[in-house]
């Protein structure tokens, strides 16, 4: 039996995933909103208000319209009228499908899915200017804070956010799986607040 249960472990039938929570406070500083040189930054509310999508984004619009169909927001940076690159967040209760369970948001936080900006438009400004955009315009709409989950391994992400501004808040979720269900998760301290260890989760644990 325990053989058996080494084995389900290792070929990821069931285990453990860990994820950074990582924060972003919002504040506003009254100043005019910034417009890239060659773009235009446009909130999306609701499906209806999806422009053409153009570059990496392209094969995405399905998944922007379920997004928007269970409550979830975002924004657009547009060139020439076509999307190269977004924001999403959602701005209330949402389901997390990389942890199969419900994540819980308070009234001015929002929970941060991530930034995609297409490839070519990731030297020139696109990306920053379009962030600089979101957090000052959510801020002016009275929300105060942002939040979202990182996978431990995924130093890309990691990176991407701390870019962003969003720092480890201190605790981590860790999530069971089996058979792909996620079948328990806890809230637990995590002692690095920079990580390093990416591929052994347990030494960053309390």
């Amino acid at each position: 039996m325990t053989a058996v249960a080494a084995k389900l472990w290792r070929d990821h039938v069931c285990g453990r995933q860990h994820f950074f929570i990582m924060e972003r406070p919002l504040q506003t500083d009254g100043s005019a909103l910034p417009q890239h040189a060659e773009s235009q930054f446009v909130r999306i509310d609701r499906v209806g208000d999806l422009p053409p999508l153009g570059g990496w984004l392209t094969h995405r619009r399905g998944d922007f319209e379920r997004l928007l169909a269970r409550g979830s927001q975002g924004y657009m940076a547009l060139k020439d009228g076509i999307a190269l690159g977004c924001v999403w967040y959602a701005p209330s209760d949402t389901f997390e499908e990389s942890l199969g369970v419900e994540i819980p948001v308070r009234q001015g936080q929002a929970y941060f899915y991530g930034l995609l900006i297409d490839p070519e438009q990731r030297r020139v400004g696109l990306g920053a200017k379009l962030t600089q955009f979101v957090l000052r315009d959510m801020a002016s709409r009275g929300f105060d804070n942002l939040f979202m989950y990182c996978e431990i391994g995924n130093l890309k992400s990691f990176r991407i956010m701390s870019w962003l501004g969003f720092r480890c808040h201190g605790t981590m979720i860790e999530a069971t799986r089996v058979f792909g269900r996620t079948v328990g998760v806890r809230t637990v301290p995590a002692i690095m607040e920079h990580p390093k260890g990416w591929r052994a989760p347990r030494r960053i644990l309390a």
